[in-house]
C-alpha cells in the first residue's frame, strides 16, 4: 500500500490485564519494560488483523502497521506520561522509573517447565515482572493525587490507510508481551484519532527537547565517571556508571526513533497537502 494513502492516527488502548514487555533477564529476574516498543505493538496489531482475515496475504499485512511509534502510559487516555531524564534517571512524566515501578509493577514467582514431561524443572524458579492496570492498593491515594483515575491507558502514533483505521475503530482487543496464555497482555482499543499537522509539529519540538536534555545528562554522567575512576581507583565505580550510561543510551535511542517517526509523519502530511492544492 502506497505511503501517500496513509494518514497518521493517535491510538489509545485501555489496559485490561497485567502486561509483561520483555526487557533484560538479570539472573532469575525477568524484568519488564515500562513502555511498549513500537515493534511489540506492530506484532500485536498484525496478529489481530491476520486472525480477522484468516491469515491471508501475510507479507502484505505485515506492512500495514509497520510505521508506528512506541506507546507510553497515560492516566486519562489523552496526555501521556512524557519520557524524560532528570538527574541521570529516566522518568515517565513526574514519576522516576523507580517510582513508576514501585507503584505499578508487581512480581510473581514462576517455574520453568520441562516441555516433554510437562512438569516443573528442578531449581528453576524465577521472578516475573508485570505492569498492573492500576496501582498497588497501598499506593492508590498517592497516584490519584497525581491524576490517575481508574486504569492505565497506552497512547502512541501509527500511519494507516482508512481501511486499517476503520478496522481499529471496531474496538478490537489485542494481546501484547509475554505469558498471554495465562491472563496477561490484553489491551482494548479506546480511541482512534486522526492527527493534524500542528500537533505533529508540537511533537517534534517536544522530542527535540527530550533529546537535548538526555544528551546533557549523559555527558554529565560520563564526566563523573572519569572523575570517579581517577579519584577512587576502583573498577566497581566505573562498572556501575557504565551500566547507567548504557541504559541511558538505549532510552535516548528510543527517543530519537520517536522523533524520526514524527518528522516523517509531518513530511507526509505536507506532501499530501501540496498534492491536493
Amino acid at each position: 500500500m502506497s505511503e501517500e494513502n496513509k494518514k497518521w492516527y493517535k491510538l489509545v488502548f485501555k489496559q485490561n490485564q497485567p502486561i509483561h514487555i520483555g526487557k533484560v533477564n538479570w539472573g532469575v529476574i525477568n524484568e519488564t519494560e515500562i513502555f511498549i516498543p513500537g515493534w511489540t505493538m506492530w506484532g500485536a496489531l498484525t496478529n489481530a488483523y491476520l486472525r480477522e482475515s484468516g491469515f491471508k496475504n501475510e507479507e502484505e499485512v505485515e506492512k500495514k502497521f509497520e510505521v508506528i511509534t512506541n506507546f507510553f502510559p497515560s492516566f486519562d487516555g489523552e496526555t501521556i506520561l512524557e519520557p524524560n531524564y532528570r538527574d541521570g534517571e529516566f522518568h515517565l512524566g513526574d514519576f522516576s522509573e523507580s517510582e513508576f515501578r514501585l507503584y505499578f509493577v508487581d512480581t510473581t514467582l514462576k517455574t520453568s517447565i520441562e516441555p516433554i514431561l510437562r512438569k516443573a524443572k528442578d531449581e528453576h524458579l524465577y521472578e516475573f515482572d508485570y505492569i498492573l492496570p492500576a496501582p498497588k492498593k497501598e499506593f492508590e491515594e498517592i497516584v490519584r493525587k497525581k491524576g490517575f483515575k481508574n486504569v492505565l491507558y497506552w497512547v502512541g502514533l501509527i500511519a494507516l490507510t482508512e481501511i486499517e483505521g476503520n478496522f481499529l475503530k471496531s474496538r478490537l482487543k489485542i494481546w501484547v508481551g509475554g505469558d498471554r496464555r495465562y491472563g496477561f497482555g490484553e489491551l482494548e482499543v479506546k480511541e482512534v484519532v486522526s492527527i493534524e499537522k500542528e500537533k505533529l509539529e508540537n511533537e517534534i519540538i517536544q522530542k527535540r527537547k527530550d533529546l537535548d536534555s538526555g544528551f546533557r545528562e549523559l555527558k554529565f554522567i560520563k564526566d563523573e565517571m572519569v572523575k570517579s575512576s581517577k579519584n577512587e581507583g576502583t573498577d566497581k565505580i566505573v562498572d556501575a556508571a557504565s551500566a547507567v550510561v548504557a541504559s541511558m543510551n538505549q532510552k535516548l535511542q528510543t527517543t530519537l526513533t520517536e522523533l524520526n517517526a514524527v518528522k516523517k509523519a509531518l513530511e507526509d502530511e505536507r506532501g499530501r497537502r501540496k498534492n491536493s492544492t
